[in-house]
C-alpha cells in the first residue's frame, strides 16, 4: 500500500519514500557492504559521460524495438538500471510505465531526480521487489542477470531484452591501456524458460573530446577495475580520441 510519504507492506514492513522520489527497498540481510554498487566517484562518472550523448545511438534503438511491439498500457522494468540515462529516453519514447532499480542508492537518486514519472528503487538483482507476471519488457543493459527472477516478474509472452559489447566495443581504448588488446565474445546467451528472439548490432564511430570525459567513459566500463595502475597512467594526456561503439542487442520471448 502507498500513501503519500511511504509504502507499507502486508507484514508491517514501512519504506519511507526519499525527496527525490525513490524508495529503498533493499533490505539490509541482501547486501553484504554497508554502501553496496558503484561509488559515487565512479556513479557521477557515468552519468557525466552518459549525458554527453555518445550512446544515444543505443537508446534510439531500443525504443524503436520496444515501440515494435506495440504494447498498451504495458509496463518496463530497467534492471540495474545506473543513473536512469536508457530508462528515462526508453519512458520518454514508448510511453510504457516504467520502473527501475539498482542496487547502489547514489545510482537510484540520479535516475529518479532525471525523470520524476519513473518509478525507481534501491533493490537487488536476486530478490526484485516485483509481483510474478507484472511486466511487459525487462531491459537489461550492461547488467548482471538473474534468470529465474527476470522469468518470474515478466508475463507470460513478455521480452527479455539484453544489451552486451560487441566484439569490437571501445577497441580502441583498449589499444593505448594494453600491451595485447583482446576482442569482446559475443557468446549468445540462453536462458531456462526464455527462447531467443532477435539478435541485431548496434554500432557507432564517435569522438570523445576533454580528457575528463575519457576518464569518465573509463571509470564506467570493466577495465577500470582490470587495468594496473601503471596502465592506466598511459590515459593521462590525451585529449581527444576516437572510439568504436559496438553494442549486441539479444530478445527473448518468456515461455511459461
Amino acid at each position: 500500500m502507498r500513501t503519500e510519504t511511504s509504502f507499507r507492506c502486508e507484514k508491517g514492513h514501512c519504506f519511507d519514500i526519499a525527496k527525490e522520489g525513490y524508495v529503498n527497498l533493499l533490505l539490509s540481510s541482501q547486501h553484504s557492504s554497508v554502501k553496496p554498487g558503484d561509488s559515487p566517484e565512479m556513479s557521477r562518472a557515468r552519468r557525466d559521460f552518459l549525458s554527453g550523448g555518445y550512446y544515444k545511438n543505443l537508446a534510439d534503438a531500443l525504443s524503436d524495438e520496444i515501440r515494435s511491439f506495440e504494447i498498451k498500457n504495458g509496463s518496463l522494468l530497467d534492471a540495474c538500471c545506473g543513473d536512469g540515462y536508457y530508462t528515462s529516453i526508453l519512458h520518454e519514447n514508448t510511453g510504457l510505465d516504467v520502473y527501475a532499480f539498482d542496487i547502489s542508492k547514489d545510482m537510484v537518486k540520479f535516475a529518479a531526480k532525471k525523470n520524476k514519472a519513473l518509478n525507481c528503487f534501491v533493490a537487488g538483482i536476486h530478490s526484485i521487489p516485483l509481483f510474478d507476471g507484472s511486466m511487459d519488457v525487462i531491459t537489461r543493459i550492461f547488467a548482471p542477470s538473474n534468470d529465474a527472477e527476470f522469468i518470474r516478474v515478466l508475463k507470460r509472452g513478455g521480452r527479455l531484452i539484453t544489451v552486451t559489447p560487441g566484439r569490437e566495443h571501445l577497441m580502441e581504448l583498449k589499444e593505448i591501456l594494453y600491451e595485447t588488446p583482446y576482442y569482446n565474445d559475443e557468446e549468445i546467451k540462453t536462458f531456462d524458460g526464455a527462447a531467443p528472439e532477435k539478435r541485431m548490432r548496434v554500432r557507432n564511430e564517435f569522438r570523445v573530446d576533454g580528457e575528463k570525459a575519457l576518464n569518465d567513459l573509463f571509470k564506467m566500463t570493466p577495465y577500470y577495475y582490470k587495468t594496473s595502475p601503471k596502465d592506466a597512467e598511459k590515459l593521462k594526456g590525451i585529449n581527444s580520441l576516437s572510439l568504436t561503439s559496438d553494442f549486441i542487442i539479444s530478445e527473448y520471448r518468456i515461455k511459461k
